[in-house]
């Protein structure tokens, strides 16, 4: 639950000897089959679903099982919140901690990220929906709730705090971008400026939370490079700040990063936010713009709506 991108298996029959496993658990404390059960049978029945529900996200992007997924956390969560209310006073050995709202907040997350998922496969204006109230409902929840222990471990407080703050910034980030988007089909550019401002207002939060070591961290600066681009209401100091924030944090997401997928992907956009930067700087030197000048991505909007200082 502190971060699914350390899940990594090496045994080929990892799913078959893991369910084996919640079977003797199952038999040992009779996991639960209605939500009166005893305390470790509902622990081990969510951790069941919990984990079964990564491996089936991480293992397939088909639709139906991405579906199913958001089913099981559905589940979870509803036992969980109900033993949120109903079971505080259970100490926390009896139940392994699983009525905590860190531990209900992660798997909101996750939840949060499964719509995100079930939206790309099936852009609907409802499952768009969704991503925004789960993201906003994290950002709420975490606004009244109680501050971190003092002792309490980086990993607990990045896991449980800290990124979920940043992962629901950065989706609010994304559906700023998709409303922008729709408006620019059916000409609203109005709206698509106001939209796409947004996005870089939600995404640069984003980038604020994710620590300056971390992979998101560059993938947020690389979003908010391009959604100044596409809003076009950015200045060349906007941009050339956020360049020099990528030059620094790529050695320090490299150091433990290197290798990912999304690390690759982010040294290209790098490499192409690098060259444009380089074009802002040119023309600033040459006198054909100044710092405070307004460049835009040339497509976005018609030349009789907007015109910037630059398309670029």
């Amino acid at each position: 639950m502190t971060d699914a991108r350390v899940l990594f298996f090496d045994i080929p029959d990892f799913d078959r000897k893991y369910f084996l496993q919640v079977d003797l658990e199952f038999q040992t404390y009779r996991g639960f089959r209605e939500l009166g059960a005893r305390a470790p049978a509902l622990a081990t029945t969510l951790h069941s679903w919990i984990f079964r529900a990564c491996l089936t996200m991480r293992g397939s992007a088909d639709g139906s099982k991405t579906a199913s997924v958001l089913d099981m956390y559905n589940q979870a969560i509803e036992a969980l919140e109900w033993g949120y209310r109903t079971r505080q006073d259970v100490p926390n050995t009896e139940h392994r901690g699983i009525f905590q709202e860190t531990f209900l907040r992660k798997l909101k997350c996750l939840r949060m990220e499964c719509y995100v998922d079930m939206y790309y496969e099936d852009k609907t204006k409802y499952l768009l929906q969704h991503v925004y109230e789960e993201a906003k409902g994290i950002l709420h929840e975490l606004v009244s709730a109680a501050p971190p222990a003092e002792n309490i471990a980086p990993s607990c407080k990045l896991a449980f705090y800290v990124y979920p703050r940043a992962l629901a910034n950065m989706t609010i980030a994304i559906y700023y971008y998709e409303l922008a988007d729709g408006a620019r089909k059916d000409n609203d550019y109005e709206s698509v400026k106001k939209y796409f401002c947004q996005a870089a207002d939600y995404s640069a939060h984003a980038a604020t939370d994710y620590p300056q070591d971390d992979e998101e961290h560059l993938g947020a600066l690389v979003f908010l490079f391009e959604m100044m681009f596409f809003s076009g209401a950015h200045t060349v100091k906007d941009l050339l700040d956020v360049m020099h924030r990528v030059r620094l944090a790529m050695p320090k997401a490299n150091k433990f990063w290197e290798g990912s997928s999304k690390i690759v992907q982010f040294r290209k956009n790098a490499r192409d936010m690098q060259a444009r930067s380089d074009k802002l700087v040119r023309a600033v030197r040459a006198g054909d713009l100044m710092m405070a000048s307004k460049v835009a991505k040339p497509g976005v909007y018609p030349p009789d709506v907007y015109s910037p200082d630059l398309y670029l």
